[in-house]
């Protein structure tokens, strides 16, 4: 059976620093057919907020490069999906694919852009590294909320672990927007998943004004365990309804917005009135890792040990994964825990670049770390 190969990145939105802001991982179909099943399951195996898939739309006049962009959590599609869609412009601008500055997305939404921006062009000044430092800014539609119906406030109050409520709003899609008194109630907020599951809506947004001097505009959070994310760490698409919510409070259209999650990540957000768009930009300094992922996840570790035809393998037990070393056919298997941790994943690859460089070895890894997939090979 021939086996396809699947070019893929994981990437940090929202943030300049390693681990922090919203991951989603972008698969590059590029002219590889895939069924929504298909698609699922690999957004299941990932077990990130969002996983999304992009294919090449070649049209004649086309002024453009486009993609259809599609986004799924670990248990259902989603019609918009602002982390992912950066994470899938970054993946384009940084892997080479397009020329362009600017990118179309056709998407459930309807057709999306990401523009670069070189950073001399928001800040003002060039220190001779433009070419090299730029911003994505993506160009979203507004999200309208509307007034919540004033009879289930106290219901969700109740959900909110009887939190005090200022305001709640609704959006078009289905999310619930609970203001609260204080950034500070918004931070320290502890979720019981439980009770947000059985809520009504797709999902709850706290939001709260930012405290004076911080630097920020509005704190928030987004919890939607319906969608299988408890807590998405960056949600962009949120920010198209908070921008317009907190026009309406704050008298303004540019903001800076905290997203207050244990990763947290910082948003510029501006509201167009006139043509009903948002705005949203962050600098690309982020995470990027590029890896190649089977189409066959599942049967990967398997196949593996089938073609290898273990008989004696050497082994090498670390506490938390186990090295497997065939002498003959001088190749190695690495099995970790899927306890999600980075830095055990670092030790194992350590361990197997000694043995390469040591014993003469071609290694082949394949990890699980916390339902990611790994392979890399040396």
């Amino acid at each position: 059976m021939t086996k396809t190969i699947v070019k893929y990145a994981v990437v940090d939105a929202f943030t300049d620093t390693p681990f922090k802001g919203n991951p989603a991982a972008v698969c590059w179909l590029e002219d590889i057919e895939k069924d929504d099943k298909w698609m699922q399951s690999v957004a299941a195996e990932f077990n990130i907020s969002e996983t999304c898939y992009l294919t090449p739309i070649v049209e004649h006049g086309q002024e453009n490069p486009r993609f259809r962009l599609r986004w799924f959590t670990p248990v259902a599609e989603v019609e918009l999906c602002g982390h992912a869609t950066l994470a899938a412009s970054h993946f384009l601008f940084q892997s080479g694919l397009v020329n362009s500055s600017t990118i179309e997305f056709s998407t459930l939404s309807g057709i999306l852009t990401a523009k670069k921006i070189p950073d001399h062009e928001v800040n003002g000044s060039s220190n001779g590294e433009s070419n090299a430092s730029f911003y994505i800014e993506l160009d979203f539609p507004v999200v309208p909320v509307s007034d919540y119906n004033d009879l289930e406030v106290s219901a969700i109050s109740e959900i909110l672990n009887g939190v005090s409520i200022v305001d709640v709003k609704k959006n078009t899609l289905d999310d619930i927007y609970v203001v609260l008194p204080s950034a500070k109630d918004v931070a320290e907020f502890k979720p019981q998943f439980s009770k947000i599951k059985e809520s009504p809506g797709r999902g709850i947004v706290i939001t709260a004004a930012a405290p004076t001097g911080s630097g920020f505009d509005f704190y928030s959070r987004f919890f939607c365990p319906k969608l299988g994310i408890d807590e998405d760490p960056v949600c962009g698409s949120a920010h198209c309804a908070l921008a317009a919510y907190w026009h309406e409070k704050l008298g303004k259209c540019d903001f800076v917005a905290y997203q207050a999650s244990p990763r947290s990540g910082v948003l510029h957000v501006h509201l167009d009135k006139v043509n009903k768009r948002v705005l949203l930009r962050e600098a690309t300094d982020g995470m990027v890792t590029t890896r190649a992922m089977e189409a066959t996840i599942s049967r990967v570790v398997t196949q593996w040990c089938e073609s290898v035809g273990w008989v004696h393998p050497l082994w090498v037990w670390l506490g938390f994964g186990i090295l497997f070393i065939d002498p003959t056919s001088k190749l190695m298997l690495v099995l970790e825990d899927r306890s999600g941790c980075f830095g055990r994943f670092i030790i194992l690859f350590a361990s197997a670049y000694y043995i390469y460089t040591h014993m003469g070895c071609f290694v082949t890894c394949t990890v699980q770390v916390g339902f990611t997939p790994w392979k890399l090979d040396l």
